[in-house]
């Protein structure tokens, strides 16, 4: 991840699974990360991580499909995730 003000790295972090799609909450506390188990699907998550730097903070299960997009509504009350079709709201 980096700082998009400077250029600079924040952090470089390696995942359990691939992730297609990242969101930043509104106030730039976290970043939201999905991870997918592309084999049998069961295991995908959204991964809440640091901005700062980088620790995984919290995560959301997700028993649906790969997640193909993410987004917070501006106040950062609620994730939308969004899986070719359908959406997930938490």
């Amino acid at each position: 991840v980096w700082d998009a003000a400077t250029g600079a790295e924040r952090f470089s972090r390696g995942l359990d699974a691939p992730a297609f799609t990242a969101a930043t909450t509104p106030d730039g506390r976290h970043v939201a990360v999905e991870q997918s188990d592309l084999g049998r699907g069961t295991n995908n998550k959204v991964l809440f991580l640091e901005a700062i730097t980088g620790a995984p903070a919290f995560e959301l299960p997700t028993r649906r499909r790969q997640v193909t997009a993410l987004a917070f509504t501006p106040d950062g009350c609620t994730l939308a995730a969004g899986f070719n079709g359908a959406v997930q709201l938490w």
